[in-house]
């Protein structure tokens, strides 16, 4: 399973190109429970989260809180006043969430959908590869770069 992630924030907080799927809680929200403040998700797949006391399965927002979502995908879409643009609603197509390998596949609708920032210049996604794409330099929603299988040629 990916790691269960709950908020209880009093301030500002940012999550960044993270996965957070297939988990279950007793309390509201199986992915997320945002109690209060201003959090900032960009780039972050919440998907197949369980509640066990609500309906409220991938996420749920608190009336204090006041988050944005940009270029995140999730079920629900976030309702208007937290919606930064760029979200998607559809599966995110795991390669097998059963084994807990949330790499992405090729006709995933989160393949080059992400935000980019100037801190991914460098960075690698969490299998060591480089977090923007090498021919579109884009990144990807969640926290694994979709790699394309085959091998490439460079002609010069």
């Amino acid at each position: 399973m990916a790691p269960a992630c709950f908020f209880n924030l009093h301030t500002r907080a940012i999550l960044a190109n993270c996965t957070i799927a297939g988990n279950t809680s007793s309390n509201n929200g199986g992915g997320m429970y945002v109690r209060s403040g201003t959090n900032i998700f960009v780039n972050a797949i919440f998907y197949d989260n369980r509640s066990q006391l609500s309906a409220y399965t991938n996420y749920y927002i608190s009336s204090g809180a006041a988050p944005v979502f940009s270029n995140c995908c999730l079920a629900p879409a976030p309702e208007a006043g937290y919606d930064g643009g760029g979200n998607l609603a559809d599966d995110p197509a795991f390669g097998d969430s059963a084994a807990g390998r949330y790499q992405l596949q090729r006709h995933s609708t989160c393949v080059n959908a992400g935000l980019n920032q100037a801190w991914m210049a460098g960075a690698y996604d969490l299998d060591g590869r480089h977090r923007l794409d090498r021919f579109a330099r884009v990144a990807d929603i969640g926290c694994y770069e979709y790699v394309p299988m085959g091998t490439i040629y460079l002609m010069k």
